[in-house]
């Protein structure tokens, strides 16, 4: 039997996600352990004995148990390196638009290096009195502050992490910011980050310039570019109440869509480009993936669209659990914190039980009835 390297990503994607949380969480002295278990794993996940894969597969899990290792350490020292410090001012580049809480107006910020701060990489959340105008700060700013940064606490009550939740988002400190304790100066940032960001905040006001109520104006916001700030908390009642509630988050359906308009457009172009479809959709693609936020959902099947294009392309009748498990290591390889956020872990999940259990449970149960397999469609 022909395998190819397609058929060997399951063992593959196995290695490199024990790599990945394995480094995040392995306990000095118990190396030895953990690589026993990855031995006895391949050694069963293999569908043939192959000396190279199985060494391909030790690449990649110790690659993962390196890259999550350094990661970890390197979050460890950002959450502890400000803890504890007195007031003292800081420079900052802003990261996003400035968000609308219920008693304060919040702000992303990326510290730059001084005296205390070492790198680049350290995040935080800015609060603001709903009294300060923010609305002139937009994303590659600088902002200079002068407060005392403390790490995230606990929420009360609740077993879920925050503080570990906003390190996966690179977010090691929160501090209030009064009001004459702070300025921003606009930046001529070129990072294509802050380019994108622009333009998203030009399509966001373009939106809030047609003549719309402000209901209307909100729920279009949220479908299209992912901001549902504005979306009055009645209303998403309503959608929770009518199972909907996931039309307002951009996701992959949302994506979906988008990929099927542009291949139609794409399709009025002359018969000797039309072969060229599945690679002209993969740019406008990740410009709407970028425009509508990034979330892990919208990131992974943009990456999964831009693979099935591309396999297309290239080899057509690759199966859609080998796209799945790719796109999985490259974006956890691009950014491995990732892979620790809930959201992209459930998303993923949910895929591979659409694409991998599903069809098996279609097929254990049949019915004459065509409502009934509309029914099993729709719940999938």
């Amino acid at each position: 039997m022909k395998h190819t390297a397609f058929s060997f990503l399951l063992p593959i994607s196995a290695c490199w996600c024990f790599g990945l949380f394995f480094g995040r969480n392995m306990l000095p002295g118990n190396e030895v352990l953990w690589v026993s278990v990855l031995l006895f794993s391949i050694q069963f996940l293999l569908p043939i004995r192959s000396i190279s894969f199985s060494l391909i597969a030790l690449i990649f899990f110790f690659l993962a148990l390196g890259k999550s290792s350094l990661v970890h350490e390197q979050d460890v020292y950002n959450s502890r390196v400000l803890a504890g410090s007195c007031e003292r001012v800081y420079s900052s580049i802003v990261e996003s638009e400035p968000s609308q809480r219920s008693n304060s107006i919040r702000l992303q910020v990326r510290l730059l290096p001084n005296e205390a701060v070492k790198n680049n990489s350290i995040g935080a959340y800015l609060y603001f009195s709903k009294k300060d105008s923010l609305s002139k700060i937009h994303p590659g700013d600088t902002l200079h502050f002068r407060s005392t940064l403390s790490p995230p606490k606990a929420i009360e009550g609740m077993d879920f992490d925050y503080p570990a939740y906003l390190r996966y988002k690179q977010i090691y400190y929160t501090t209030f910011v009064p009001s004459e304790m702070w300025n921003a100066s606009r930046a001529d940032n070129k990072h294509w980050k802050y380019v994108i960001l622009a333009w998203r905040e030009g399509c966001k006001k373009l939106i809030e310039s047609w003549e719309m109520d402000s209901t209307q104006t909100a729920i279009l916001l949220g479908v299209v570019l992912g901001i549902r700030e504005k979306v009055p908390d009645s209303v998403k009642q309503e959608f929770i109440e009518l199972g909907v509630v996931h039309v307002l988050a951009v996701s992959g359906l949302h994506l979906g869509i988008w990929y099927l308009s542009i291949i139609s457009i794409l399709g009025l172009l002359p018969r000797k480009w039309r072969k060229f479809n599945q690679l002209l959709v993969i740019p406008f693609l990740w410009m709407v993936v970028i425009l509508t936020g990034a979330s892990p959902s919208v990131t992974r099947a943009g990456l999964m669209f831009s693979l099935i294009s591309l396999s297309s392309f290239i080899s057509p009748g690759r199966s859609s659990i080998h796209v799945l498990l790719l796109s999985m290591i490259v974006l956890s390889a691009v950014n491995l914190r990732l892979f620790f956020q809930l959201g992209f872990q459930l998303s993923y999940l949910a895929v591979l039980g659409i694409i991998w259990i599903y069809p098996w449970l279609n097929n254990a149960w049949n019915s004459r009835l065509r409502v009934i397999e509309k029914t099993k469609s729709l719940a999938a």
